[in-house]
C-alpha cells in the first residue's frame, strides 16, 4: 500500500512584519479569497482574490482588486484511466489505498492540510526576514496532484524524470517581484521516491531562494528537489532527505504572468511506479505572496529649526500636537491619494499603495485638514502659533531647500518600494512682552538704560537676557543705541545685554515707542512685535493705580483707578492690533485736580480678531502725556490666514481660510513709517495668494487684508536682504 503522499501549494499571503521592510502590507489568501470551491479533480483553470492581511489571521478586501489564475495547459498525458480528467496533471485529487481510483479532495485548501510543513519553512515578504510571515492553518493555496499512474502503465524506468504539463499563473494587474510558496513537493510508493519539479518558461524574471527544506534546491529558473531518497515528509532547513517545501522571490518588475514546465522526478530506490490495487501520485499546493509599496516619516518638534547640532538636521521629539496633524500623500495632479493622521509619537504611515504604473511621483503635505483621496489636496497648514521649519527625506544633515510643510519629489520604484524618513520640522513661535518705561525727567544730554526686552517661548521658557530680539521699528523723536552703537530698524541683538540698551530723547520730548520682537533658538521670530513705550515728565497729570483688560464674551472690558489728578485735562483710550499702531477709541473728560480715588471703566465693542493692544493716553492741561502700560487680549480670528515664509526673502504666500476665498479681499503692505508700499484687490480670491517683494528694502512691514465678511487681519511681515 502506499504511504500517505504530500502536496505543495501556490498560496497567497503576506504577514505585517516589525522591520520597516516588513511594515508594507502583505496580500494573501485564506478561506475568504476562493469562496466555496468545488471539488476535484479537475482540469478547469482556478482563481482566487488576494485579500490584506492585517493581524496574520484577520483578512480584508483590498482594493484594488488582484485576483490569481492557475490554468494548466499542454498535458503529456491525456487517456490516465482512473481519474475523470484522464489527464496527468489536475486540481484537487488524492491517492486511492484500495483501488485504482483517484479520489476527490478539496481544491482551495490551507497550506498546513498535507506534509505539516513548518511556518519557518516559508517566508511572506519578497524583502523581508526570511522564515516570518507565514501561517500554515489561515493562509490558503490551489491543491494540485501530479499522479504516477501513466509511468505505471508504461512501465518507465524509476530513476528518471519525466516532463507532464504547464502551469500558468495570470495576475489580473501587474506585479512586482512576487513569492511562490510550495509545499510537499515529494512522495512514496514502497521504496520508490518521487517529487514534482519545475522549470521557469518566463524571460525577463530570475527566481531567488528565500527559504526552505535543505532538499528545495532552487537555480535561476528551475525549483528542484534535490534529495537522492525522497519521501513525503517535510523536514528541516538542514535535511539532506524528504519532500522540498519552501518560498522563492520571483525577481522581476510588471509580470502578468507566469509559466513554468511540470516535471516528476524519481529517485530510483524502488522498481514500480505503483501497484494494480492503488491508484497515487504527487499531492501538493502552489501559491504567491507580494507587498505593496509605504511610506514612513515622523513630524519632529524640532525647537532649534536647522540651527541646532548638528546644523541643517531636522531632529527633536515626535508629536502630532494632540492629535491635530495629517499627512497627505499626493499625486501628480494635486489630488489626495491617501490621508494618514499623525501617532502621538509623530509617526505616520501610507500603506495600501498600489500605484497603477511604476516609477510613481508624490509629494507629502502635512496640514491640520485630513485630505480624502480623490480630491484636491488641503493646503499645508499648522494649528495656530506653529510654523514649519524644514522637510527631509531621509536622516542626518540635510533639507529641502524651502520650509513649507510640503515634501516633494518622493518617487516609488515598484511594488517592493519602501521609503522611510519622510520627515517633517514644526516648532512653536515666541511673544514678546509689551513693556512701559516712565522716568522722571528728561534731562538734556542724558541717555537713559532701557529696562530689560522680555519674552517667552512655549520651548526655551522665559526669554531675556542672553536671548536673541529684533528691533522692527525705531522710536520718534529719539536715538536708541546698543553697545553705544545707533540701532537700525531691523536690526537683530544676540545674546542680548541689558545694560547695553540705552536711548536718548530730544530735549523736551515726553513719550516716544519702539517696537521690537523675540527670535528663538529656531532663527523664528514673533510675528506680532511688541511695543515699548518710554515717557519723561516733570508732573505726571494723573496718579494710574491700577489698570486691567480682560475679555468679556466678544467685547474687552477695561478697568483703571486713579489717585491724585494734578492739572488733569483728559484721558484716552488707545487701541492697536499690531501694538505698533494705536488708534483712538474713547476720549473722557475728566476733573482737573482731584485727591480722591476714582474709577474708570469702558468697554470695546468690537474687538478685532487676533490681539489687540490696549493703553491709556493721560493728557495734562499744557498737553504734557503720560502712557500706561500696555495691556493685551487675544480674540479667535473668524478667518484663519496663513503667511510663509516669515522671514522672507522674495515671494509672500498667503493662505487663506474657506470664509475668504471666493470674495474680494484687498491686500495692503505697510513699511515701518505707514506708508503704503502695496495695494491689490482681488476678485474670487483663491485659496493662496503670492506677493512678490523682491523689489522691497529689508525691514518690517506691515500686512493687511481685508473682507467685508471678515474682520481685518494684520500680520507683522519681516524681509530678509
Amino acid at each position: 500500500m502506499c504511504k500517505p503522499l504530500k502536496y505543495w501549494c501556490i498560496a497567497m499571503f503576506a504577514t505585517l512584519q516589525i522591520s520597516a521592510a516588513d511594515a508594507q502590507t502583505q496580500l494573501e489568501f485564506d478561506a475568504a479569497s476562493y469562496p466555496s470551491p468545488p471539488l476535484g479533480p479537475s482540469v478547469a483553470s482556478q482563481s482566487a482574490q488576494l485579500l490584506k492581511n492585517t493581524t496574520g489571521a484577520t483578512f480584508v478586501a483590498y482594493a484594488p482588486a488582484i485576483t490569481v489564475s492557475a490554468a494548466w495547459s499542454d498535458q503529456q498525458y491525456t487517456s490516465v484511466t482512473g481519474i475523470t480528467t484522464g489527464t496527468g496533471s489536475c486540481f484537487g485529487a488524492q491517492l486511492n489505498a484500495s483501488a485504482k481510483t483517484a479520489l476527490a479532495a478539496d481544491i482551495f485548501d490551507n497550506l498546513g492540510s498535507k506534509s505539516a510543513p513548518a511556518a519557518a519553512l516559508f517566508t511572506s515578504s519578497p524583502f523581508g526576514t526570511a522564515g516570518t510571515g507565514i501561517d500554515t492553518a489561515n493562509n490558503y493555496g490551489f491543491t494540485c496532484f501530479t499522479t504516477i499512474e501513466p509511468l505505471y502503465a508504461s512501465s518507465s524506468v524509476t530513476n528518471a524524470r519525466y516532463y507532464y504539463s504547464t502551469l500558468t499563473l495570470t495576475f489580473s494587474r501587474a506585479v512586482d517581484n512576487p513569492v511562490l510558496h510550495l509545499a510537499g513537493l515529494g512522495g512514496t510508493e514502497g521504496t520508490l521516491g518521487f517529487s514534482t519539479e519545475f522549470e521557469l518558461q518566463t524571460t525577463g524574471v530570475t527566481l531567488n531562494k528565500l527559504s526552505g527544506t535543505g532538499v528545495f534546491n532552487v537555480t535561476a529558473n528551475k525549483i528542484l528537489n534535490s534529495a537522492t531518497s525522497i519521501s513525503a515528509v517535510s523536514g528541516s532547513s538542514a535535511a539532506t532527505t524528504g519532500a522540498a517545501s519552501g518560498s522563492v522571490r520571483v525577481t522581476g518588475t510588471g509580470i502578468t504572468t507566469l509559466a513554468f514546465k511540470v516535471y516528476l522526478r524519481g529517485d530510483g530506490n524502488g522498481s514500480t511506479w505503483s501497484k494494480a490495487t492503488e491508484w497515487g501520485g504527487d499531492r501538493w499546493l502552489l501559491g504567491v505572496s507580494m507587498s505593496t509599496p509605504v511610506i514612513t516619516g515622523t513630524i519632529f518638534h524640532d525647537a532649534n529649526g536647522l540651527l541646532g547640532t548638528p546644523v541643517n538636521t531636522i531632529d527633536g521629539t515626535g508629536t502630532n500636537i494632540s492629535g491635530q496633524l495629517f499627512a497627505n500623500l499626493v499625486d501628480g495632479g494635486g489630488n489626495v491619494v491617501l490621508s494618514s493622521p499623525v501617532a502621538s509619537d509623530g509617526i505616520y504611515t501610507f500603506q495600501d499603495l498600489l500605484p497603477s504604473a511604476y516609477p510613481a511621483q508624490y509629494s507629502i503635505i502635512l496640514s491640520d485638514a485630513e485630505g480624502t483621496p480623490g480630491t484636491a489636496a488641503p493646503a499645508p497648514s499648522l494649528p495656530s502659533g506653529w510654523i514649519n521649519t524644514g522637510e527631509f527625506l531621509g536622516t542626518g544633515a540635510g533639507n529641502d531647500g524651502t520650509e513649507n510643510g510640503i515634501l516633494s519629489g518622493i518617487t516609488i520604484a515598484n511594488a517592493s518600494a519602501v521609503k522611510s524618513n519622510a520627515n517633517f520640522g514644526i516648532e512653536q513661535l515666541p511673544n514678546t512682552t509689551p513693556k512701559l518705561k516712565t522716568y522722571a525727567s528728561n534731562t538734556p544730554g542724558t541717555s537713559y538704560t532701557v529696562p530689560s526686552l522680555t519674552g517667552t517661548d512655549p520651548e526655551e521658557g522665559v526669554l531675556g537676557t542672553g536671548s536673541t530680539f529684533m528691533i522692527n521699528t525705531l522710536p520718534a523723536g529719539a536715538t536708541l543705541s546698543y553697545n553705544a552703537v545707533a540701532v537700525t530698524t531691523g536690526q537683530t541683538i544676540s545674546n542680548f545685554t541689558p545694560a547695553l540698551l540705552t536711548i536718548d530723547p530730544l530735549d523736551g520730548i515726553l513719550s516716544t515707542s519702539f517696537t521690537y520682537g523675540a527670535i528663538d533658538a529656531a532663527g523664528q521670530g514673533d510675528q506680532s512685535p511688541a511695543t515699548f513705550t518710554l515717557n519723561w515728565s516733570i508732573t505726571l497729570p494723573i496718579t494710574l493705580l491700577d489698570f486691567t483688560a480682560s475679555k468679556n464674551q466678544k467685547t474687552t472690558s477695561l478697568k483703571w483707578v486713579t489717585g491724585e489728578q494734578v492739572n488733569t485735562g483728559y484721558m484716552e483710550v488707545e487701541r492697536s492690533s499690531d501694538g505698533v499702531h494705536f488708534e483712538l477709541l474713547q476720549r473722557i473728560n475728566v476733573t482737573p485736580n482731584s485727591s480722591m480715588v476714582n474709577n474708570y471703566s469702558f468697554t470695546d465693542a468690537l474687538p478685532a480678531a487676533g490681539k489687540n493692544y490696549y493703553r491709556l493716553k493721560l493728557v495734562s492741561i499744557n498737553e504734557s502725556v503720560q502712557y500706561s502700560q500696555v495691556k493685551q487680549v487675544s480674540f479667535e480670528a473668524t478667518g484663519t490666514v496663513l503667511t510663509y515664509p516669515n522671514p522672507v526673502q522674495s515671494q509672500l504666500k498667503i493662505t487663506l481660510s474657506d470664509s475668504w476665498i471666493h470674495q474680494t479681499v484687498k491686500i495692503e503692505l505697510f513699511n515701518q513709517l505707514g506708508e503704503r508700499v502695496l495695494s491689490k484687490q482681488v476678485s474670487d480670491a483663491p485659496q493662496t495668494q503670492i506677493l512678490d517683494l523682491n523689489r522691497l528694502s529689508a525691514g518690517s512691514y506691515i500686512l493687511k487684508l481685508t473682507q467685508q465678511d471678515n474682520t481685518p487681519v494684520i500680520r507683522n511681515i519681516q524681509v530678509k536682504r
